[in-house]
């Protein structure tokens, strides 16, 4: 089924206050957690924190990487909304990122559960209308990339353009 079906039916099974969404396929730092949850600190206004990430092939050779500084980068979310979000989403995998629970538990799931593709793209856009996001520019995360990805094959369709326009339309009409 829908990956972002199981997104939410694991939402609704967490019972801590930080939800991670952590696919089979991506190998995250040892010290992901730590650093996400230090650069948070007690600032309750954030709900998402992300990391940057580096694309490994299925050997685990390096692809390409974003930049890996030690810097940490506050946003209120219209302001990610504006910057981040605007042509399409700067936290490119799931994995790189924990939400507060609180903050999912806000999302109109019906709105992504169907998406094939761009479900990860919707749920950032419906999350920076209700709270603050914190970008950790340390590489703390490994998206692999195979034959198998979901979104290899769904990108050479077309699909994302098609789901990425509607998200598209709801950043500019809010």
């Amino acid at each position: 089924g829908s990956p972002f079906a199981q997104w939410r039916k694991g939402v609704s099974l967490a019972q801590g206050e930080w939800v991670w969404i952590a696919e089979s396929d991506d190998v995250a730092d040892e010290r992901f957690l730590d650093k996400l949850i230090t650069a948070i600190g007690e600032r309750s206004n954030i709900g998402v924190a992300y990391s940057h990430l580096r694309w490994v092939d299925s050997s685990g050779n390096l692809m390409y990487s974003q930049d890996d500084i030690d810097k940490v980068n506050y946003f209120s979310g219209e302001e990610f909304a504006r910057i981040k979000l605007l042509f399409t989403t700067t936290i490119f995998n799931v994995s790189s990122a924990i939400f507060r629970k609180s903050v999912l538990e806000s999302v109109d799931w019906s709105k992504i559960d169907n998406m094939k593709l761009c479900g990860d793209y919707g749920l950032y856009v419906q999350l920076a209308k209700t709270c603050d996001v914190c970008e950790c520019e340390l590489v703390l995360d490994n998206y692999r990339v195979h034959k198998s990805n979901t979104s290899s094959e769904l990108t050479k369709s077309g699909w994302n353009f098609i789901e990425g326009m509607s998200i598209l339309n709801d950043i500019v009409n809010e």
